[in-house]
């Protein structure tokens, strides 16, 4: 990530008719940093989509960061504090990756 490249993609969820399970994989897979996962059959791309949405609580927190971040930087402050956490560009940047994630799915 540092280098600035795309999360890997996890392999396959073999069982193709297993819709809760491709999903509850995905979300796994996603947990630990991949940033896709590897389909073999069009049913599990529904699923496979869901898995890799970021949470709603997670897309509430990124909104809020982004709005309080870039206000700030407008009044000319390059850190601020959101629900009690230290705010900088690479916090606003994750933010702004999860509403762009949220966006794609």
């Amino acid at each position: 990530r540092a280098a600035g490249l795309a999360a890997p993609a996890d392999g396959v969820h073999l069982d193709v008719k297993d819709a809760a399970g491709a999903e509850a994989a995905t979300r796994a897979a996603r947990a630990i940093g991949f940033g896709a996962k590897l389909a073999i059959h069009p049913a599990q791309i529904a699923p496979l989509r869901a898995g890799l949405a970021p949470p709603a609580e997670e897309v509430d927190w990124a909104r809020e960061v982004d709005a309080a971040y870039a206000a700030a930087q407008a009044a000319g402050s390059g850190a601020i504090v959101v629900r009690g956490k230290l705010v900088d560009e690479p916090v606003a940047k994750r933010a702004r990756e999860i509403l762009a994630a949220a966006a794609r799915a």
